[in-house]
């Protein structure tokens, strides 16, 4: 009787255990949808673009230096600031070049009064000659003395020129109109004629952007060189100028990457782009109509031709697609294949999503809006 008791207590525990594996083995429940936002494919005119990066290059740039050796004696302009050609930006101590003009001064002078005795020396021995009172010999002597006196006259005359071009480079005036940088020497120390450099000032307004292209885009560039229109970006995709044209074109295309360096123009009248700033080009060379476009933000990019997106079907599902991808114009990537016109994708969570994931339309309180 005992072993019967023990018997049916184990079937008992048997079947409980059972049940309750098959409990926990149940189905678990289905994945919830991921909420995102949505764009449509659309096909619309686009501009046709080139872009390509760079760097922003003064027009001009003139490192100010002396014209004569001295001591500085005082900088009339601030590190930074903008200055006009012809303005006074130094000074150097001009006392020795005053003394160096009245010496020449004083030089020709002297000069002057020996021409004037040669002068009449050479009257008399004239009038002599002509009396038959000196020989002829005589007469080329004097001659000879006068010119020598007025090549000393005209000698003594440009070094008097000289020093006074010597004391007019005392005063140090820009050469061009610009933004000056720091001051590299500073009053009290000497200077060295076409030695030491004071600072640089450096054309900004019109300021360049010196960049390169594919050469497969230069047959388009020289044939429509008025009419590009070229537009300038900072790092960041903002927008900086749009008021550029192309000014120069190099003589030859760069063999080793297959590109060809271009300069554009900006007027820069606002002084706030800088020589050396690292830039983005962008040239419109034209329209394409019909182009279809998708908003950049719903295109995982794999490389610069090709891109995945999720396409979100009529059973609030999505499916992954490959994309053929062009160029990018402001906030849309123009599609060249993989997409059709009026598609509905998803324009965020795309790290959230695999090909057959559900999906809720933001905004959307029923989930089962239709694309």
């Amino acid at each position: 009787m005992r072993r019967l008791t023990i018997a049916a207590l184990m079937t008992v525990l048997t079947v409980t255990g059972i049940v309750l594996t098959g409990c926990g083995e149940q189905r678990p429940a289905g994945t919830p949808p991921v909420t995102v936002n949505v764009g449509r494919v659309k096909q619309q005119s686009q501009p046709v673009t080139v872009r390509a990066v760079g760097n922003l290059a003064a027009a001009r740039s003139v490192v100010v230096t002396p014209q004569v050796t001295g001591k500085l004696q005082e900088v009339f302009f601030r590190d930074g600031q903008m200055v006009s050609e012809g303005q006074i930006l130094a000074a150097i101590d001009p006392a020795p070049f005053r003394a160096a003009v009245e010496q020449a001064r004083a030089g020709l002078e002297m000069q002057q009064s020996q021409l004037a005795y040669s002068r009449d020396q050479f009257e008399r021995y004239k009038q002599l000659l002509a009396q038959g009172a000196i020989s002829y010999q005589d007469y080329e002597a004097v001659l000879t003395d006068l010119n020598r006196q007025k090549a000393g006259t005209d000698n003594a005359q440009a070094q008097l020129d000289l020093a006074n071009i010597n004391l007019g480079y005392c005063t140090i005036t820009a050469p061009i109109s610009g933004k000056i940088g720091y001051i590299q020497v500073y009053p009290g120390n000497i200077v060295t004629a076409n030695v030491s450099q004071i600072a640089t000032i450096n054309q900004i307004a019109p300021i360049y952007a010196d960049f390169a292209v594919p050469e497969q885009y230069l047959g388009a560039l020289s044939a429509s060189q008025e009419q590009v229109q070229v537009s300038l970006y900072d790092g960041n995709d903002q927008l900086l100028a749009d008021d550029g044209r192309l000014v120069a074109f190099n003589n030859q295309v760069t063999a080793n990457t297959g590109s060809l360096k271009l300069r554009a123009e900006f007027a820069n009248r606002s002084g706030r782009l800088f020589p050396g700033q690292f830039c983005s080009v962008v040239l419109t060379l034209g329209r394409e109509e019909n182009a279809l476009t998708v908003p950049a933000t719903a295109v995982i990019v794999s490389s610069d031709s090709e891109g995945t997106v999720f396409v979100v079907g009529s059973d609030n599902r999505v499916s992954a697609r490959k994309i053929a991808i062009g160029r990018k114009v402001g906030d849309t990537l123009v599609v060249k294949s993989g997409l059709t016109d009026g598609e509905m994708i998803a324009t965020d969570g795309l790290m959230g999503l695999r090909d057959g994931s559900p999906v809720k339309i933001a905004g959307d309180s029923s989930g089962d809006q239709q694309p």
